[in-house]
């Protein structure tokens, strides 16, 4: 009878004290409090033609379409904003990414090890931390969940993923809190709904963070909060319509010979706080190249072509205006493959724009993609009028090698303009597929160019200025009378460039409403040249 007795009271001691976790009873043990990515945040909030500070001019790029109106592609580079919704290319807070995604898992290591909790010796491996009305807690809300820091005050590191539910996340090491590796594979195609893919909308971010913190890190009150600060494993690649892109429908984008699969290694670049601490992405992306593509079944349309003007929308509407605002692809960081590309399918154009990001000759800003993990690339399609009515027209004779007569007029049936011409050349094959760039530098200083009207045309950053108001149904204005483009044998032809038959020029004019010439000016980054 006494030795059950003894047993009795033991159990009945064990049950008291496994039930007794509400925080209070735990004495040196202080409870682990949570906060996300509490920080100021830096936002890049100017429009797609102002590069604001923190912002890279990456390209623009003139096209005409076949009805004769003029759009002008511009690309930059910047940190992520907080602009995107459902995290997608957009820097978190506490509160947005706790109403986005509600709970992500969390693994503490010490010492290499998951941490073993004092009190309860649970193994804290994938511990859920959850979002209530404002309040982040490491487990859940429930008492009997409550975990504490080490009693000796040392160091855990905090591991996180999100979202969780991403089945093309695979092979997450954290390995011992020391570093990060894992897999990934962008979505394959939601399919159509309504006559849209939704490749662009179908895929999530992928958001790490590694964050060695102690008790004292950040202390509010009585309260010993870790900072868990998220960094972005991928690149965004954001389309947005610019200004005045009122009469131009975007059908469909493609980023086309893209890598969508690759492993990573991440390692903890420490900041001047823990609240400051970096991820460094390393990407060896596989193939094969596949093509990512977002259609629109929408009519893009612009109620108001001042909106982004007055100040309703800084960075531009989206390309189909929707609730959504955003048509964000986010792509693995890589080094971008030979003839890596986007291709924009203008309703008014006959054939695709294509842009061409990665060759031999080309800039390594569009084409090397590795250190792009956590930036954003923001692409506006802008119409380059904008106001009024416009119909400036180009025009030129050709016979064999020889282009005269090059001159601009501004049709009686629009207003007055100030225009600029982009001349872009290359050496050609049989079938006209470019092969070798001409670089052109200033065309007035090309040997091969006559008759250049340089008191009423100056060159300024690749484009051509005429310095005057064009006024509507005034006379045309040459601006050179002749080019000859060197032959087979000639000085300048290149000889050692295999399947070369010709050279191919082709003159691009814009034009702008003579209204709107400060706008372009101060929002387009037009130069101030005009002389009346």
């Amino acid at each position: 009878m006494k030795t059950r007795v003894i047993l009795f009271g033991l159990i009945a001691l064990s049950c008291l004290a496994s039930c007794r976790r509400d925080g209070f009873s735990t004495s040196g043990k202080d409870v682990i409090y949570v906060r996300v990515n509490d920080r100021a945040l830096t936002r890049s909030d100017a429009s797609e033609a102002e590069a604001a500070s923190g912002q890279e001019l990456l390209f623009s790029i003139p096209a005409v379409l076949d009805n004769g109106d003029s759009i002008q592609v511009t690309a930059y580079l910047s940190d992520m904003d907080e602009s995107a919704p459902d995290t997608r290319g957009a820097a978190l807070t506490t509160a947005s990414l706790g109403s986005r995604l509600g709970r992500f898992p969390t693994t503490l290591y010490k010492d290499g090890a998951v941490y073993l909790e004092e009190w309860t010796q649970v193994a804290m491996a994938d511990v859920p931390v959850c979002y209530d009305a404002g309040v982040w807690s490491l487990g859940g809300l429930e008492e009997d969940q409550v975990y504490h820091w080490p009693s000796d005050g040392s160091a855990v590191t905090f591991c996180s993923y999100a979202p969780s539910n991403v089945t093309t996340l695979t092979d997450i090491d954290w390995h011992g809190g020391e570093k990060l590796s894992f897999s990934y594979s962008l979505p394959e195609p939601a399919g159509a709904v309504d006559g849209v893919f939704s490749d662009a909308l179908n895929q999530p971010d992928l958001l790490f963070a590694m964050d060695p913190q102690s008790k004292d890190s950040r202390v509010v009150g009585k309260k010993h909060f870790a900072d868990i600060q998220f960094n972005h494993a991928l690149t965004a690649v954001r389309f947005i319509r610019g200004r005045y892109l009122d009469n131009c429908t975007i059908d469909a984008i493609s980023l086309k010979g893209f890598y969508g699969a690759g492993t990573a290694e991440a390692v903890l670049v420490p900041g001047s706080s823990t609240h400051e601490n970096k991820l460094d992405f390393t990407w060896t992306p596989s193939g094969p190249l596949k093509n990512y593509t977002q259609t629109f079944n929408r009519v893009l349309t612009d109620a108001d072509a001042n909106q982004a003007m007055s100040g309703h929308d800084a960075t531009g509407a989206s390309l189909d205006p929707t609730e959504d605002q955003s048509y964000t692809f986010m792509m693995i960081p890589q080094l971008l493959a030979d003839g890596a590309t986007i291709e924009i399918v203008v309703g008014e154009r006959l054939h695709p724009l294509s842009l061409v990001l990665s060759g031999a000759d080309m800039d390594a800003r569009l084409k090397d993609w590795r250190t792009y993990a956590g930036k954003v690339i923001t692409i506006s399609v802008s119409s380059v009028g904008g106001g009024g009515l416009l119909d400036v027209e180009i025009d030129d004779q050709v016979a064999a090698n020889v282009k005269t007569d090059v001159v601009i007029t501004n049709t009686p049936i629009g207003n007055d303009a100030y225009v600029r011409v982009a001349i872009i050349a290359n050496w050609v094959n049989a079938q006209g597929a470019a092969v070798y760039p001409y670089p052109i530098d200033n065309i007035a200083s090309d040997s091969h160019c006559e008759g250049f009207d340089s008191a009423n045309w100056v060159f300024n950053d690749g484009f051509y200025y005429y310095k005057h108001k064009l006024e509507s149904g005034a006379p045309s204005q040459k601006m050179f009378s002749k080019f000859t483009a060197p032959v087979s044998g000639d000085a300048g032809y290149p000889a050692d460039v295999p399947n070369v038959d010709h050279l191919q020029m082709t003159i691009l004019v814009q034009g702008v409403d003579a209204g709107r010439i400060s706008d372009m000016i101060t929002y387009y980054g037009w130069p101030n040249v005009f002389v009346d």
